[in-house]
């Protein structure tokens, strides 16, 4: 999605762990242009709603697991990825006890219909927004 939609969009999926709820959602960054970022909104809206309406074709889950999979690895290459993964591991679960490799395999045991229910649960919670920047170039959440 951010291919089609031009240099200086970004997206970044990010997920807390609470004790017994959470929050997921998107970042997403785009330049200071209201046009863009509303594109750029609607068109994450539009993806999660499609993955939550007919899932993910087994092709994608497997480019998708591998994406996840080589992401993690190589942030476990460097100090910063290092400190990121352990102090993730610690306040989501605990003690780290996993190696990377461990965690690595965990993706895994990750199916295209646990994806498909996630998007879902996504679709069907109330959702919220924060902004940071030029207040007025983020869209309304009733324009989604």
């Amino acid at each position: 999605v951010a291919t089609k939609l031009g240099q200086g969009i970004q997206f970044q999926p990010f997920q807390l762990s609470y004790a017994e709820s959470g929050l997921f959602g998107v970042r997403i960054s785009a330049p200071n242009n209201g046009a863009k970022l509303e594109e750029a909104v609607s068109a994450a809206v539009v993806q999660v709603r499609k993955l939550a309406e007919s899932g993910l074709q087994d092709a994608d889950h497997k480019r998708a697991v591998s994406q996840a999979k080589s992401t993690l690895a190589m942030a476990s290459e460097t100090t910063e990825g290092q400190l990121a993964l352990l102090s993730s591991m610690v306040f989501q679960s605990g003690p780290a006890s996993m190696t990377t490799q461990e965690l690595v395999a965990t993706y895994d045991q990750v199916s295209a219909q646990d994806i498909k229910a996630a998007a879902q649960a996504l679709v069907k919670a109330t959702p919220s927004s924060v902004g940071i920047g030029n207040r007025f170039a983020i869209p309304r959440l009733a324009q989604l």
